[in-house]
């Protein structure tokens, strides 16, 4: 026994000394123990259904530790002249292939409707991936990681979108007619692209394309991915800070572990530019497939003030702070969950939040895409993992910024929304309510890694809900009040007004 105690000893020593590596991200060193509680939080926030080896998006930090190990030395032993593994890094001829039919997708959408905006086709396709992912007998069956292949038009998220197509389109017959139709192209396309999947994880993207990236300006870089039968390359664009935090973050991940990677090395560079490109596809996908070309999309996928972290960090201290819907492009903390852990991990994602447990001591910030399924299911996981935390005597508090929703009978995101707002704020656990006003403040764009601007100001109510497993005498709600307001506070009027002085 005493044997064993040693052994997870040294082995915590080691992982503590791998995590000073990343001492420069933002976050880290703010506390004396950051790196003790961070190290705490990954070890205990992994997905608990398989162990590391079966499922890809297991990321509690010391099992990290061994799957980048593992990565590396496979990146290595290919770049040396060893074979090519399955999906060691993604295909970007499948990530296309996927973007070119969810724009389809979302085409034939906008076209039925009247003015109808990208929106409605982001929430729909967000909560029917999320509906098949929670249907066992379909989770057991092969499946894409963004496009749902057995959607049904009994979905709750197409029948919500039936009913915003009724009030669009004032025609309830053909309203079903577009989304049954929509239904049968998205599980034709769907079929037809896993049918192909696994020929595309065979082949390396650099076995026969050319990846290079340019910077036009210091402001933005361009990747740029062709072959030689392509007439021109697919061109991407991404904010040069944006793209140097990811190359930052993803060497600081990799050499935690023994086998270290070299970031003047032209051939690893140029791996970790198909996975910043498959994951710009990625979030292009999730957001309607247009966001890159003409930044149509990607809304909810807007991010909170960093502000925000701080004002949380001040007010709960001694927990493992985290965020629970961020991804590499848009996180402040150096700990988050994220859409695409299979890609994420890479940048230091611990997961899918769905899939997380909350086994210490946490303060979890949740900003959700305002999709109404998915902020569903995220009230009914919060308030299960509280009642556990409860029974425990742990202190668990979820800090959730949604839209504020009054019983609206308007169709849309505050309609359908309403159950799963009131839920959380009739809530025994529900502590505190702050209520943000409509243009008094605002978010970072989600499509910020690509606009030459970062804030926009919020046309919406927003809620501000403190869910607590108990009360926390140390915490000042009226103080912490007046600081969320301070922290949420728009940024958009001042951003312009300085843009406007430089030109």
């Amino acid at each position: 026994m005493p044997k064993v105690k040693k052994r997870k000893k040294d082995r915590k020593d080691k992982a503590v000394a791998s995590l000073k590596l990343l001492s420069n991200l933002t976050g880290f060193g703010d506390e004396p123990d950051s790196l003790e509680s961070c190290l705490e939080g990954w070890g205990v926030m992994a997905p608990s259904q398989q162990p590391v080896a079966k499922k890809a998006n297991t990321i509690g930090w010391i099992s990290s530790i061994e799957r980048v190990e593992s990565w590396n030395q496979s990146l290595l032993l290919y770049l040396k002249g060893g074979n090519y593994q399955n999906s060691l890094f993604e295909n970007l001829e499948l990530e296309l292939a996927r973007s070119f039919i969810v724009r389809e997708l979302s085409s034939f959408l906008l076209r039925a409707g009247e003015d109808l905006r990208m929106p409605a086709f982001e929430r729909w396709f967000i909560d029917s991936r999320l509906e098949q992912n929670m249907d066992e007998t379909i989770r057991s069956s092969t499946t894409d990681p963004i496009i749902p292949n057995q959607v049904s038009v009994k979905f709750g998220a197409s029948q919500r979108l039936i009913q915003e197509l009724r009030a669009n389109i004032k025609d309830e017959k053909k309203a079903e007619s577009i989304v049954s139709e929509l239904c049968r192209q998205t599980n034709v396309k769907c079929s037809q692209l896993l049918a192909r999947s696994e020929l595309y994880r065979r082949e390396s993207s650099l076995k026969r394309g050319v990846i290079t990236v340019e910077k036009n300006s210091p402001e933005v870089t361009t990747i740029l991915y062709g072959k030689k039968k392509w007439k021109k390359p697919f061109c991407y664009r991404v904010n040069t800070e944006h793209y140097e935090k990811l190359r930052d973050r993803f060497f600081a991940v990799h050499n935690t572990a023994t086998t270290k990677l070299d970031n003047q090395d032209e051939r690893l560079m140029r791996v970790f530019n198909v996975i910043v490109i498959s994951l710009l596809i990625r979030y292009n996908a999730l957001s309607g497939g247009y966001l890159n070309d003409d930044l149509r999309g990607g809304g909810m996928q807007g991010a909170i003030h960093s502000e925000v972290f701080s004002v949380l960090q001040k007010h709960f201290t001694g927990s493992f702070l985290m965020e629970g819907f961020a991804s590499p492009l848009n996180h402040c903390l150096p700990s988050f969950c994220s859409a695409f852990p299979e890609i994420e991990w890479h940048f230091g994602s611990m997961g899918s939040f769905m899939e997380s447990r909350f086994t210490h001591d946490t303060c979890c910030e949740l900003n959700p895409p305002f999709s109404p399924g998915l902020m569903m299911q995220m009230s009914i996981k919060i308030l299960g993992e509280l009642r556990v935390a409860k029974k425990e005597r742990r202190k668990l508090t979820f800090v959730v910024v949604v839209p504020t929703s009054n019983g609206d009978t308007t169709v849309g995101i505050k309609h359908f929304a309403n159950d799963s707002f009131q839920q959380m704020v009739t809530s025994p656990f529900c502590k505190k309510h702050i209520v943000l006003k409509s243009r008094t403040h605002g978010y970072i764009e989600g499509a910020a890694h690509l606009r030459p601007t970062r804030y926009k100001e919020s046309n919406y109510d927003t809620s501000v809900i403190f869910l607590q497993s108990q009360d926390l005498p140390s915490v000042n709600y009226t103080q912490l009040e007046r600081d969320i307001r301070e922290s949420f506070a728009s940024r958009h009027n001042q951003e312009t007004q300085i843009r406007r002085s430089l030109n």
